[in-house]
């Protein structure tokens, strides 16, 4: 009888997502976020693991615009490395520092080249803590469905 096989993969890739599935998965929602392009309209991608990695575009006066968190929103946190910094600034992205984002403006309209920009940011600015990440995503009408339900009845 032959021995039993151990596990082949490591502990880390458990339960991570596969790059195509996640670009799979920025496409269609961002070709839902453009389809309409409502003023105010967004989409968040988030790390499920950590919330405080996160990709989002928003809508503004029919231009896309993107942001992508520094990390620096509460006053303990050191925000992104210099290299992060560095690399977001070769894709477009400027600002960051205590209190603000990373920001780039007049993003194209197309899903899959968004898609391709949300999987390049995330690794730019997180590194590889992110290369097997679960996306989570928020949408616009996600945030409206969760306000609290409030029912009337007839006295």
């Amino acid at each position: 009888m032959k021995p039993r096989q151990g596990a082949v993969a490591h502990a880390l890739h458990i339960g991570g997502m596969e790059r195509e599935m996640r670009l799979l998965i920025y496409e269609k929602e961002l070709r839902r976020l453009l389809l309409d392009l409502r003023d105010h309209d967004f989409v968040i991608f988030e790390d499920s693991r950590d919330h405080d990695r996160y990709v989002q575009f928003f809508v503004h006066d029919s231009a896309l615009l993107g942001a992508v968190g520094s990390r620096q929103w509460i006053s303990e946190s050191s925000g992104l490395r210099k290299t992060s910094a560095t690399a977001l600034g070769c894709l477009g992205f400027e600002g960051g520092g205590p209190r603000r984002n990373f920001r780039r403006d007049h993003l194209p309209h197309d899903a899959r080249k968004l898609a391709c920009l949300t999987e390049l940011t995330f690794g730019a600015a997180y590194g590889d803590e992110v290369c097997d990440m679960t996306p989570f995503v928020r949408t616009r009408a996600m945030h409206q469905t969760e306000e609290p339900l409030q029912l009337e009845f007839d006295a």
